[in-house]
């Protein structure tokens, strides 16, 4: 990730005109601070004008200076510790409210996942989810609370989903020993990305499963494992990640899957209405 555009930099640093040295050698040395600056504030800082700090993330092959930051915020974030975050985030947060602070942030978390949103590869996962034979679901660590979710309410209507996220490495094969062609993995990673559900996606793609993945970011090593990946934005609002707009993710998912098998699923509430009436299961409110 990260380490691809460092050595990028030092290998054509000589090349470089003198001010996209400035910028290189900031970047190089302080990516960490570059990562939350505007382009405005990180021309003054490299003594260069605005505009050469965007052409120059047009030449590192980004689309436009926003893609930059994105990728060196994404970078920071995955190697940081929970303590390194929740630093920054009291330095991002600073004297203001923390509940308004905190709800702006994932309320733009929300807008920035629904405005990226493809279509195309929402309504394909939605597809694959539904015609797969059996629907493997996993998300260990910070996103052990988004796999459990989503599997359990997928449960309620569907016969064919396995919950494998486990404590043990070992165990999570086991699982999936048996996933083949016709099966779905669904994946839940977001930074610090866990090395085990990275290993997975790669077990399920050599099976030949398809691969769907709720991930933060383009540059999430979740992407090039996918058939299909859904981005939730994810904003740095504690020492954890954000879990709101992930959540949105699984509830659209859950809502269009219910549009698509809604006679089924219908079939199966009423059916599962009708047990947990029979059972006392809820209290009534009178």
């Amino acid at each position: 990730m990260y380490q691809d555009l460092l050595v990028t930099l030092q290998n054509s640093f000589d090349s470089l005109s003198k001010s996209q040295k400035a910028i290189a050698s900031y970047l190089i040395n302080n990516y960490d601070k570059a990562a939350y600056m505007t382009a405005s504030k990180l021309a003054q800082e490299t003594g260069v004008s605005e505009s050469t700090v965007v052409r120059f993330a047009t030449e590192m092959g980004f689309d436009g200076y926003p893609a930059l930051a994105s990728y060196l915020q994404v970078t920071v974030y995955s190697r940081m510790t929970a303590a390194q975050r929740l630093r920054l985030t009291n330095h991002l947060i600073g004297e203001g409210d923390v509940l308004e602070k905190t709800l702006a942030a994932d309320i733009e978390s929300l807008n920035n996942t629904l405005a990226n949103m493809d279509r195309k590869v929402f309504a394909g996962a939605v597809d694959a989810i539904c015609s797969a034979k059996t629907i493997f679901v996993i998300g260990v660590r910070n996103a052990a609370p988004l796999a459990s979710g989503f599997s359990y309410s997928m449960g309620q209507v569907f016969d064919n989903v396995r919950n494998i996220s486990t404590t043990n490495n070992d165990e999570v094969f086991e699982k999936l020993v048996r996933i083949r062609e016709n099966d779905v993995l669904v994946a839940f990673s977001f930074p610090r990305y866990s090395k085990r559900v990275i290993r997975t996606l790669d077990f399920a793609k050599k099976h030949k499963a398809t691969v769907v993945s709720i991930t933060d970011s383009l540059y999430s090593p979740l992407v090039p494992l996918s058939d299909f990946c859904l981005m939730a934005n994810s904003s740095m609002s504690s020492m954890c990640s954000s879990l709101v707009t992930p959540m949105y993710v699984i509830n659209a998912l859950l809502t269009a899957i219910g549009k698509k098998q809604e006679t089924m699923v219908l079939e199966k509430l009423e059916e599962l209405e009708a047990l947990w009436k029979s059972n006392s299961v809820y209290e009534s409110i009178t």
